[in-house]
């Protein structure tokens, strides 16, 4: 079994997402839609989920999970910023490992 089937099959009950989050300007999202876009003061913000592909959809649910507190208590940029260094990791990485993740993965 892959890393990415297993990670798919023990989280598929854990990862809950909630079905509307709230910034901290008052804008309401829905954190399982594919694509996240709001309005933040002057700024427009836009998260495409559908980026992820070649075992990296698997990790969505929980990048998710992880960005909700950004987006509800930080600015756009940041919880953008955040979103795109793991876009950028999982580029330079190409296909997902079959097996956990080591150093050599993350100092590429």
């Amino acid at each position: 079994m892959s890393l990415t089937s297993e990670l798919s099959s023990s989280t598929a009950l854990a990862v809950t997402l909630p079905s509307r989050v709230f910034t901290r300007s008052g804008a309401s999202i829905d954190p399982r839609d594919d694509v996240w876009a709001w309005t933040d003061g002057p700024f427009n913000a836009h998260i495409d989920f559908r980026c992820y592909v070649n075992g990296f959809e698997a990790f969505v649910p929980n990048l998710k999970l992880c960005l909700i507190p950004f987006v509800r208590g930080y600015s756009c940029h940041y919880a953008g910023n955040l979103e795109s260094a793991f876009r950028h990791f999982t580029r330079r990485i190409g296909n997902c490992p079959e097996t956990a993740f080591t150093t050599a993965h993350v100092s590429s």
